[in-house]
């Protein structure tokens, strides 16, 4: 009797150690179930941490290669404005030229007039033609030279330009950059945008892109009998005020040292000069 509760009490002890047994099965059950879905989860994160460094690692690449060729950019624009000054400078030593022709024109005439024997007319008209011919031949010249000079800024102009416009979708890129790497944690984007430069949208290149001019328009004066000139000579000047297509100008005309203004348009190709005078209207 006392065998068959000793096997009892046993048999009890063993299923309760089953049981035990069984709760700790499925408790490390569990326990392995979360333990696989956290190494899952973690897994998960390190493949986004990883392709994320890869994101940033070749953005940082492409920050700097677009550097490089923004440095490269400023350079020519530097040197395109460099090209402007020294065009500018022969352009205004043409015009004091045409100047002092002018006024040595003036001064042979009046010594014309001044002669009153006709021998010595005729001897002064002589040399005063072969003079006139001669100042007329080197003015000449120098509107030859001038024309070339405008042809050749005018492709520098709008190389300048668009050199201009990529430098700033170059920095507007690398601003998007620093922004994406700054929501990273990967850089301090107040700080590298203050030290950041930006030679660009410098006052330099604005005037020099802004405030462009070239002669759009010449008119050889009539000679009268004697062959001197007694016409004027016409410049126009355009004046670019903004960046997109079509270019919006407003146009200025001289006329016997007059400025006239031009209606604003659009300019898509050339068009002749319109004059709105305070007087009448003229048409060059």
């Amino acid at each position: 009797m006392r065998e068959i509760e000793a096997l009892g009490a046993e048999l009890k002890r063993s299923r309760d150690e089953l049981d035990q047994s069984h709760v700790d099965t499925k408790r490390l059950h569990s326990e392995l179930c979360e333990s696989e879905a956290g190494r899952e989860e973690a897994e998960r994160k390190a493949a986004q941490a990883a392709d994320k460094l890869v994101r940033l690692t070749e953005i940082a690449n492409h920050m700097e290669e677009t550097t490089k060729e923004n440095d490269g950019l400023i350079n020519q624009v530097k040197e395109l404005q460099s090209k402007l000054t020294g065009l500018a400078r022969e352009k205004t030593f043409a015009l004091s030229l045409k100047a002092q022709i002018e006024e040595q024109y003036n001064i042979l005439t009046a010594q014309l007039k001044a002669k009153g024997s006709k021998d010595d007319l005729s001897a002064v008209l002589i040399s005063l033609r072969t003079r006139y011919n001669d100042i007329r031949a080197k003015y000449d010249a120098l509107l030859k030279k001038k024309g070339q000079t405008d042809l050749d800024i005018a492709p520098l102009k709008a190389k300048l330009s668009c050199l201009v416009a990529k430098c700033q979708e170059r920095n507007s890129l690398l601003v998007q950059m620093m922004k994406a790497m700054h929501r990273q944690g990967c850089v301090d984007f107040s700080t590298q945008t203050a030290e950041a430069p930006d030679e660009v949208r410098s006052v330099e290149v604005i005037q020099t892109v802004g405030q462009s001019s070239l002669m759009i328009g010449w008119e050889r004066p009539p000679l009268d009998e004697l062959g001197c000139s007694n016409g004027t000579f016409v410049y126009g000047y355009r004046v670019f005020v903004g960046w997109g297509l079509p270019q919006i100008c407003h146009e200025l005309c001289v006329h016997q040292g007059t400025f006239y203004h031009v209606e604003k348009q659009e300019l898509h190709h050339f068009k002749q000069i319109h004059v709105e005078t305070d007087i009448k209207q003229r048409n060059f």
